[in-house]
């Protein structure tokens, strides 16, 4: 076995990093809205680097345009799972 193993974060891997970090800095009378207010930047990146990929005029920036904005957009479906999920 190799002395480094490469490890693959999932959308879900990186939303629930970014949800304990908020969790670790902010207080927890503002948890929720920062989470909240980072999945919607999220979404807004999602729709941008969508549109992006519709225009691109080459195809792997199209396609790499097209996997920025599925990634953005579970990562922002996951911090709104979380912020739903946890008490208000």
């Amino acid at each position: 076995m190799s002395a480094t193993r490469h490890k693959v974060m999932t959308p879900t891997g990186v939303a629930r990093v970014i949800e304990r970090g908020i969790r670790a800095c902010f207080a927890s009378d503002h948890q929720n809205a920062e989470i909240s207010r980072l999945a919607e930047l999220l979404d807004e990146l999602a729709i941008s680097r969508g549109a992006d990929a519709e225009h691109s005029g080459r195809e792997i920036e199209c396609r790499r345009a097209e996997n920025d904005a599925h990634w953005l957009d579970a990562i922002a479906g996951s911090l709104h799972d979380y912020a739903s999920l946890q008490p208000k």
